[in-house]
């Protein structure tokens, strides 16, 4: 037992363009080590929840913080004044669903598709979003249930697939349902960046990551203008899944 803890900012940098430097993810190699507590605080009161328990444990804790978020009002929170800990291996709701359950870990990622759901809200897709928050210890139970209140899930990381946790988790999620009958067969699907190395050039950034930009609009009726984070493939895979798997 190694009582260290690292902090490991990571993700698009704001607007991009600093390439591998900074935006590349690689929590797979320490998750697949063990003995390791690897969490992704998606916002404000998660961190400092996340930190203070980090500071309790007696082992090794890698804290990864999404660069996108710093400084940004959509990843605030209002922090209580007395101290409080998030357990580890405690996924949180965002949003509840009925259609498809979305399993998002990293702050852009978890914002993306709670913004993107309230849109397909209105085209009548109800997706269920929730934050992974830990990814070791992993809160397969929260997920377990989810998926099988919806039958289809899609489970959205920052990184490619090779240094994601996605196919780790759908592993995780096949072995829970092994023991329990099943109806139907239980779609999961991956939705992360693209398999190739990241780009310098703006452009090209965004069109590989699972998310991107979106200047909101008043007709939006988000009550605000400004820069949010959405996910047209998140999207184009949920109308899908609605439309083939019904």
């Amino acid at each position: 037992q190694f009582n260290v803890k690292g902090i490991f900012p990571f993700g698009v940098v704001h607007d991009g363009g600093s390439g591998e430097y900074h935006e590349s993810c690689v929590e797979s190699p320490l998750v697949s080590m063990g003995g390791i507590a690897v969490l992704f605080p998606a916002n404000a009161y998660d961190l400092a929840g996340m930190v203070r328990a980090a500071h309790e444990y007696p082992g090794p804790v890698a804290i990864f913080l999404q660069i996108y978020a710093f400084g940004l009002s959509e990843f605030g929170a209002e922090i209580p004044e007395e101290p409080f800990v998030i357990p580890f291996g405690s996924a949180r709701v965002c949003r509840e669903g009925k259609d498809i359950s979305v399993f998002a870990y990293g702050a852009a990622c978890v914002q993306a598709a709670c913004n993107e759901a309230e849109f397909l809200s209105r085209e009548g897709v109800d997706l269920e979003v929730i934050d992974i928050r830990c990814l070791e210890p992993l809160d397969i139970e929260t997920l377990r249930v989810s998926a099988r209140k919806t039958g289809r899930a899609i489970i959205m990381h920052e990184a490619d697939w090779r240094h994601g946790c996605g196919i780790h988790i759908k592993h995780r999620l096949d072995e829970a349902f092994v023991n329990e009958y099943i109806k139907t067969r239980m779609f999961v699907h991956l939705l992360c960046a693209e398999d190739n190395p990241i780009p310098t050039k703006k452009k090209f950034l965004w069109e590989r990551l699972p998310f991107e930009q979106y200047v909101v609009k008043m007709e939006d009726g988000f009550g605000h203008e400004g820069t949010i984070l959405r996910s047209s493939k998140l999207a184009t895979l949920a109308r899908e899944l609605k439309g083939v798997y019904t």
